[in-house]
């Protein structure tokens, strides 16, 4: 009857209306503030009673489960199974989290040593279990993975449109986590009428939570952006997709959304946003689209099933990509066979965008700040989340347990182990398309170099052909700015040059398939002085033909008419050097100059032993031409 005159459906819904069960938290709190003020004693009677029956049967005295448990359970039962399967998700959480703590609250009643029997009696009585299978977590968790992937989408497709380093990107993804209320109407109508007898409590909801996606609290988000903030040392990621992706991750574990029985399927759809993520960035940059394997998840769902996921059928169904992303990300909950969840699970996640076309990167300035974007993401993953998402998995573990010590501390270390397998692809994945992007900015860098550079070359013999100027003291000036490319890099963008070399150095890759990485890391520099020093070689060398072929047609010339070939084949009394020997002199002060660039690099300077040998042998065509 205390329970009955508590529990009425005014109280129950509290202040934002019917159907909101914002009060029972609440009511649930009094009963047991009036257990603690009446029948504490009792209770500890009964605990010792019930350790020394034989059997914990029907016929027991057991004061929590029959007199506390069991009547709250059946008003909630018979009157308000509404919040079983409510269509907003926040309802539904705050009503599950409600129901998990009265359970603590009934375990802390009696004194320390009866707390892991009653524990242990209210994770596996028939009528607890039973009141848990009511809840329509399938359809929770799609409604949760809906507003999740839809922010992820809009993030991609605000990329696509816009530029994945642009201002206005940054502009419109950013409203999406602040107190705006611009984009409330894209909720849809059936989630506001979702709850049961009007719409009060759903305009509250949409009004006091995240515009465009009704998932947590503008406060809590705020404090997601700051913790973010704070584990990534105060560093912003350029990029506003990589925002959205860390705070969506950030969102998946978070107290409101993540209910024990998921755990496993948040992981997998943590890795299935951030496979979305690579993939779009992928097709951006025209790199190849990263791999995946379901070792991971493999093992989080078969080796931690009993303790992490006893209710959920399948774990990683919400990463079958077989069929294009919908904007809605409606996620598959119908497969209920794990072994045909994990072979659905695709090599390669799609990438779709609903606009016809997708701009690619093209400065090295935008693939440099894509990379220091990769980096911060791979060591937020790996030094924070990944730690703070496996504390909460084990967190689950020990609230919801029933194995022996032994048993249990071998769970313990499957999680761990299944979760440094998934990410270990992932952060595989991560390394590789930063590689990948880091030698196509390579490649631009070497092209700028290198342009310009065969007409400046050619441009020499015009210079001196039949002009009759003064013999060349200084190199060209097309020499001097030759690496300014790369040393803009270096000036520029200094310290995510160090990040990456340190991030793939070879202590920091050690496994097999990462030894290109450091090889990559440690000759990046080399690799563009070599290209360019090839191709200047190839232009020097083309003149020096060019010259040589020139001075064998003016020798013909001058056997048949001796006069005519003069002004060309030699200098003036001022000069005393030829047309040919001043190209000559020209190229050789040009080499010189060329070699003081590429030391100051700090690059090897064996690299010019061809462009010395070429140097050479100018010097022996100086002194052939100047003896003809």
């Amino acid at each position: 009857p205390c329970i009955r005159a508590n529990m009425t459906a005014a109280k129950v819904d509290g202040k934002y209306g019917r159907g909101s069960y914002s009060g029972l938290e609440t009511v649930l709190q009094s009963i047991i503030s009036g257990v603690k003020l009446f029948l504490l004693p009792f209770l500890d009677v009964g605990e010792a009673v019930l350790a020394c029956s034989p059997v914990d049967d029907d016929s027991s005295v057991d004061f929590i489960l029959k007199s506390i448990w069991a009547p709250v359970s059946t008003v909630l039962l018979t009157k308000y199974q509404g919040m079983f399967s409510i269509g907003i998700p926040s309802v539904l959480s705050s009503c599950y989290n409600t129901i998990e703590r009265f359970l603590i609250s009934l375990q802390e009643l009696v004194s320390e040593e009866w707390r892991e029997a009653v524990g242990r009696r209210l994770r596996n009585h028939s009528s607890v279990r039973e009141f848990q299978s009511k809840w329509k977590l399938d359809i929770y968790f799609q409604l949760r993975c809906n507003e999740l992937m839809s922010r992820l989408e809009k993030g991609c497709y605000i990329s696509v449109k816009h530029g994945l380093t642009s201002a206005t990107a940054a502009s419109s993804l950013g409203a999406m986590y602040l107190n705006k209320q611009d984009d409330k109407d894209t909720a849809s109508s059936a989630t506001k009428k979702a709850v049961a007898g009007g719409e009060s409590a759903a305009v509250q909801y949409l009004n006091t939570h995240l515009p465009n996606s009704v998932t947590i609290s503008v406060t809590e988000c705020d404090r997601i952006k700051s913790q973010l903030m704070s584990d990534c040392d105060g560093v912003e990621f350029q990029c506003p997709l990589f925002t959205v992706v860390a705070m969506e991750m950030m969102i998946c574990i978070h107290k409101d959304v993540l209910l024990p029985p998921l755990g496993s399927k948040f992981v997998a759809f943590v890795l299935r946003m951030l496979l979305r993520t690579e993939a779009q960035l992928a097709a951006m940059c025209n790199v190849p689209t990263p791999s995946f394997t379901k070792l991971g998840i493999d093992q989080l769902k078969h080796a931690t099933l009993q303790s992490l996921n006893k209710t959920a059928a399948s774990v990683i169904g919400v990463l079958n990509a077989n069929t294009p992303m919908k904007s809605s990300a409606a996620v598959d909950s119908t497969t209920t066979s794990v072994e045909k969840d994990l072979n659905a699970v695709p090599a390669n996640p799609a990438v779709v965008s609903t606009l016809t076309s997708i701009p690619t990167i093209q400065t090295a300035d935008e693939y440099v700040l894509i990379i220091q974007d990769l980096l911060l993401l791979e060591n937020w993953i790996t030094t924070k989340y990944q730690i703070c998402l496996t504390e909460e998995l084990l967190s689950i573990h020990s609230k919801n347990s029933d194995l022996d010590v032994e048993n249990s501390l071998n769970s313990i270390a499957d999680i761990k182990n299944a979760m440094s397998n998934c990410f270990a692809t992932n952060r595989f994945n991560l390394r590789a398309t930063t590689v990948t992007l880091w030698l196509k900015m390579t490649q631009i860098i070497m092209t700028e170099c290198k342009r310009g550079l065969v007409s400046a070359v050619k441009a020499i013999a015009g210079k001196f052909r039949m002009t009759n100027k003064p013999p060349p003291d200084t190199a060209s000036a097309f020499i001097e700015p030759i690496f300014n490319p790369l040393k803009k890099l270096l000036n520029s963008h200094g310290k995510v040059v160090n990040a990456f070399q340190s991030a793939f150095s070879l202590t920091h890759c050690q496994a097999a398939n990462e030894k290109d990485f450091a090889s990559t890391a440690a000759n990046w520099q080399t690799t563009i002085v070599e290209d360019v020093t090839s191709h200047y070689l190839e232009q020097a060398k083309a003149l020096m033909e060019t010259v040589k072929q020139m001075d064998s047609a003016l020798m013909r010339r001058s056997k048949i008419r001796p006069n005519a070939a003069s002004s060309s084949t030699t200098g003036t009394a001022s000069n005393n050097l030829s047309d040919s020997e001043k190209i000559y002199l020209q190229v050789t002060l040009d080499i010189d100059a060329y070699g003081r660039e590429v030391e100051q690099l700090g690059v090897d300077s064996s690299l010019l032993k061809e462009l010395r040998e070429l140097k050479n042998d100018i010097a022996t065509q100086m002194a052939a031409a100047h003896q003809n």
